[in-house]
């Protein structure tokens, strides 16, 4: 990994107004639900797939398309180095962004005489970290394959297909169909609840389907990377 790259992404985005007002929106809004409504608890502030969205479309093609990539990689950087960066570039600051909110929720239910256990604030903190993680490297492996920021559109076409497809097989009595819209929907994006794999009963398969997601995102990105073509004379 590059710090360079890591924190170049995250400020890049962070400069544009538009991602920025984006950014107060989704972190306030569900804040001030939570002062108006104590009860609804830690339930009003899942937003880490929304933040990571803000700071990770169009990680690699944007820089594809503006050649911003190929001055990159005129540096000594890697291929790998610069995947791996552009994931935590992303993933990082969202998955920051998303604890923060997290743990203001949970200062607001105290103040309110709703106050939440320890146990439930960690868990949730974490799972906003998994969801981070786990989106930026499927993003990452969408936005190596399409220019721009189609990788957006990409993860939409699969999350309504995965919530589609198992409607259909059952309507149709075709199993197929519905295990096929279950495995996308567990691509669009990777997540993991923390209760899964905290305490006693371990749900191995949750985690192993988790981690293998997250692993083989990374290792297509930078599979096709290395495999790109880039014109060095466009950039």
């Amino acid at each position: 990994m590059n710090r360079t790259l890591i924190v170049a992404l995250a400020r890049h985005r962070m400069s544009s107004p538009i991602r920025l007002a984006l950014i107060l929106v989704l972190f306030s809004f569900p804040l001030l639900f939570v002062t108006a409504v104590p009860p609804v608890g830690l339930a009003a502030v899942d937003n880490a797939f929304l933040f990571t969205l803000i700071f990770g479309v169009g990680m690699v093609g944007q820089d594809v398309s503006s050649g911003v990539l190929q001055l990159i990689l005129a540096r000594p950087v890697t291929r790998a180095e610069y995947a791996l960066s552009r994931w935590l570039g992303a993933a990082l600051p969202a998955a920051s962004i998303a604890v923060a909110q997290v743990a203001m929720a949970a200062l607001i239910t105290a103040a309110r005489h709703a106050p939440i256990p320890p146990q439930a604030i960690a868990i949730a903190a974490g799972n906003q970290v998994t969801t981070a993680l786990g989106t930026a490297a499927v993003l990452l492996l969408f936005s190596s394959l399409v220019p721009g920021a189609t990788d957006l559109l990409v993860l939409f076409v699969l999350k309504f297909l995965g919530s589609m497809l198992p409607v259909a097989g059952n309507a149709l009595r075709r199993p197929e169909i519905g295990a096929v819209g279950e495995e996308l929907a567990r691509w669009s994006p990777p997540e993991l609840d923390l209760h899964q794999v905290v305490g006693a009963a371990v749900s191995w398969h949750a985690l192993a389907t988790y981690l293998s997601i997250v692993a083989i995102s990374l290792a297509l990105g930078i599979v096709i990377l290395n495999r790109k073509e880039l014109s060095y004379a466009a950039g």
